[in-house]
């Protein structure tokens, strides 16, 4: 029964042993300059915009992206936060030509006031905005969750990447996530995490090899698990896939 799960490891194994010390395709750079905090109030800085700014014949504002990049320099509390989130949506809603990456200066921003999952509701709508968030903040985010001991948080991350395919995860993501599932022995997700990875050609570091590999055996001892969807999803998908460990 539990051949499948060893298939599936044994791939995401292999692909670390013969990709190992390769470099992520994507780089991350600081994204938020170690400038002093701007001064004024967020609050009455949102407001003139909205009282000041020019619309269009069909009533959108007329708004210069660098007074939104004003705001985040602003923002130094989890109140301050709210408000570029607002202003943030109220943007795009009036077609203002944000890039994408502007979104992951607002998530570093959330990460640095230690209020990550403020950034959920965004990630729930990402592919529909356009943003697909660097992956070093998801790992930074699920390791800020799991350090907490956030449970809630840690189950909203875990199941917006699981629903969301797109949002990419690194390697402190598996590293944090896999540890405190198996410190509080929540083994229900392990096929579903092993089909993310799998899909998103996850390369494990020998480390999270380990991890991966305890929580498998681990997960064996709950009969519980076999008989659940997600189990006989994965031996559909990997049956055909030969074992690195055969």
């Amino acid at each position: 029964v539990h051949g499948d799960w060893i298939c599936m490891i044994g791939r995401i194994v292999r692909r670390g042993l013969f990709s190992f010390g390769q470099i992520p395709s994507r780089t991350f750079v600081s994204i938020v300059p170690q400038r002093k905090a701007e001064t004024g109030d967020i609050r009455d800085f949102y407001k003139n915009i909205l009282n000041t700014s020019k619309l269009t014949k069909h009533g959108l504002m007329k708004v210069d992206p660098s007074e939104f990049r004003k705001m985040l320099k602003m923002t130094n509390n989890v109140e301050d936060l709210e408000v570029l989130l607002e202003a943030y949506i109220n943007f795009l809603g009036h077609k203002m030509n944000l890039p994408p990456t502007m979104a992951d200066l607002i998530f570093e921003k959330a990460i640095e006031l230690e209020v990550p999952e403020r950034m959920h509701p965004i990630l729930k709508v990402h592919n529909y905005i356009g943003y697909f968030p660097h992956p070093r903040l998801i790992g930074l985010s699920m390791k800020h969750f799991t350090e907490k001991e956030m449970h809630r948080e840690v189950m909203a991350l875990l199941n917006l990447v699981l629903d969301k395919v797109l949002i990419k995860t690194d390697e402190e993501f598996y590293k944090h996530l896999l540890g405190y599932l198996k410190r509080f022995k929540i083994n229900k997700f392990f096929g579903k995490i092993l089909e993310i990875a799998m899909v998103q050609d996850f390369i494990p570091s020998m480390p999270t090899m380990s991890l991966m590999l305890e929580a498998l055996f681990y997960a064996k001892r709950d009969r519980r698990l076999i008989q659940s969807p997600e189990e006989k999803q994965l031996r559909l998908m990997f049956t055909v896939r030969n074992s690195y460990f055969v």
